[in-house]
């Protein structure tokens, strides 16, 4: 028998999926026989899934709504069920998500909003952050002050449209601000003949962040399922975040201390022209998002957290 079984939905890897390869890595330090299983999307390749799901002490269902039916059966393989959910579910699904958190033994949320949803419907609930490998993300060695401020931005196809709306924003500082954006596609946007862009790179990320000085970190109005690894890659590299005061990011930002939160879309040029104006402050702040997720973030920190007895 397995000590624990991980399921997660049938895709590429993703922030999602790093966030369970860490809890299965301190799982796996601590001498606990795992398997990771991708979910089918339908048919009959899941209905024959679950019926060769091996047994296991504990299964852990990250990010993914099972029938009624899935539930019961993983009930018959399984000593506990442990739902961790890092994502908000539309509307249409919330029945299956309250009958999820009812079913399962456990839920872990990735931040408190989330943990807020699923308390009314399971008695074990806890907040378990995002997290990050602190001993790969760490601070450049040296910075040149003298040369443009640089502002840098991790895109997505998911935030395309918020980081349009930003650098629209921040234009007006081009020149004394230059911005570098990484992502999977050119940038195209507003100020563009200002940003040098990057394909994003997993090998050659650390050394991406490395020619940032100041981080943004865009999201939609409201958008509650934000993962926040970017903004705490950022962090653990000693640059300082702008970020949008939504979702998660507030629990993870001390306005003012180490990084800013932005409420209004006029605080993006406000808090980036602060930084460039007082680069000792931009330097201590840095140190302060350094510190904080090295103590509170550190993927071991979080790996510790995650299977600390209830």
């Amino acid at each position: 028998m397995l000590d624990v079984l991980f399921l997660v939905k049938k895709r590429p890897v993703c922030v999602q999926q790093s966030r369970v390869a860490l809890f299965m890595d301190r799982a796996e330090a601590e001498g606990l026989a795992c398997s990771l299983r991708d979910v089918p999307e339908s048919g009959l390749r899941r209905f024959l899934f679950f019926m060769g799901l091996p047994r296991a002490r504990q299964i852990i269902v990250h990010d993914l709504l099972l029938s009624r039916a899935e539930l019961v059966w993983l009930g018959t393989r399984g000593a506990r069920i442990v739902f961790d959910c890092s994502t908000v579910f539309p509307e249409s699904r919330q029945e299956r998500f309250v009958h999820q958190c009812r079913r399962a033994g456990v839920c872990t949320a990735s931040h408190l909003e989330l943990a807020r949803v699923m308390n009314p419907h399971c008695e074990r609930v806890r907040v378990v952050p995002e997290g990050v490998d602190t001993g790969r993300f760490v601070p450049r060695s040296e910075s040149d002050s003298a040369s443009p401020l640089q502002v840098g931005i991790m895109g997505t196809q998911e935030t395309a449209g918020a980081l349009d709306s930003v650098l629209n924003r921040l234009q007006g500082l081009a020149g004394p601000v230059q911005f570098q954006v990484v992502s999977e596609k050119p940038y195209e946007g507003p100020c563009s003949d200002f940003v040098f862009w990057e394909k994003r790179s997993e090998e050659r990320l650390v050394a991406q962040l490395w020619g940032m000085d100041v981080g943004v970190v865009p999201s939609e109005e409201n958008d509650l399922s934000r993962n926040v690894s970017e903004l705490l890659q950022f962090m653990a590299c000693g640059i300082v975040p702008v970020v949008s005061a939504a979702g998660s990011n507030a629990e993870v930002v001390d306005h003012g201390i180490d990084g800013f939160l932005v409420d209004d879309p006029s605080e993006w040029e406000k808090y980036v022209m602060h930084l460039l104006d007082d680069p000792e402050l931009r330097q201590a702040m840095g140190r302060a998002a350094r510190d904080k997720v090295v103590s509170r973030f550190d993927s071991a920190v979080v790996g510790r957290q995650f299977w600390e007895p209830w």
